[in-house]
């Protein structure tokens, strides 16, 4: 039986041309993208800058700017990968993949790899662009030294981690129930509430006290946040009274893990019961 890494990179690998053959498509993820960037920009110039205790030490701006680019890297690979499993039971073809010893883990892998790699070159054409002409108060919004990149570079990684994690456990439910989408978007939703690190935080803070740091160890969270520091404020330092990174790594590379295992798991489980409940074919 092939391995799940090497069945997943073959069939990224096909994703990936397929995806390139459509460049119209490509042509309006990129076009909506850098539409999405500018109109939060022009928004947070509107907002001006926050004045609460959580609030960022820059324009809202800037803030929108940067959650916005995150997260074009990041919610449409989670959303494609949730859906990916339905579609393959739409055109009959998951009962062949199972039955040829294709775990659906590898399919949900293989989709979010494609799916990231896609998004990857929408953001480098149609992000990076911004980012660069946007000016914050220490310059442009790209990093500026190789300690800035590698650290960027590891957050991000993190966060990728997290997110195949919860769209493989979210993306299995639909071998079972016929519509999973109100789920996945309702987590998505959620996790875009947390990432933002101060919006809802200073909510939580009146009835948890010390919130905002236990929020900061998910790693969608230390990812964005991470990001700004970096790209707005050029400072490899968490937020002042915060953990070194190092602690919030371990935290969070220590989670995916576990969610890693528990996903593959979860699916495995999944299909077994699917197989037997005759449910692998069901849309």
């Amino acid at each position: 039986m092939a391995s799940i890494t090497t069945v997943a990179l073959a069939t990224a690998k096909r994703n990936i041309i397929a995806d390139l053959k459509y460049k119209f498509d490509f042509l309006v993820q990129a076009t909506w993208s850098l539409t999405n960037v500018l109109a939060f920009a022009f928004l947070g110039f509107a907002v001006g800058q926050g004045d609460s205790k959580y609030a960022p030490a820059y324009s809202m701006s800037l803030f929108f700017v940067i959650s916005t680019a995150f997260w074009t890297l990041f919610s449409s690979p989670y959303e494609e990968t949730t859906l990916v499993l339905r579609e393959e039971a739409q055109r009959g073809t998951m009962g062949f993949l199972v039955t040829n010893d294709v775990n659906p883990f590898s399919i949900l892998l293989a989709r979010f790899i494609s799916a990231s790699f896609k998004f990857f070159i929408v953001f480098l054409f149609a992000i990076v662009p911004v980012l660069y002409f946007i000016r914050g108060p220490f310059g442009t919004l790209l990093p500026h030294s190789m300690s800035e990149l590698s650290l960027l570079a590891l957050l991000l990684f993190n966060v990728y981690l997290f997110m195949f994690a919860m769209s493989a456990l979210i993306g299995s439910l639909s071998m079972l129930f016929k519509n999973t989408q109100t789920i996945a978007k309702i987590t998505h939703y959620a996790l875009r509430i947390l990432s933002t690190y101060f919006t809802p935080l200073a909510a939580f803070a009146m009835f948890i006290p010390g919130s905002p740091k236990f929020f900061f160890f998910l790693p969608v969270t230390m990812g964005l946040e991470g990001a700004r520091q970096i790209l707005i404020l050029h400072s490899t330092s968490p937020p002042p009274g915060f953990f070194p990174y190092y602690v919030y790594f371990i935290v969070g590379f220590t989670l995916n893990i576990v969610l890693l295992v528990l996903s593959k798991k979860i699916v495995n489980r999944i299909t077994h019961i699917a197989l037997k409940a005759g449910t692998l074919e069901f849309y």
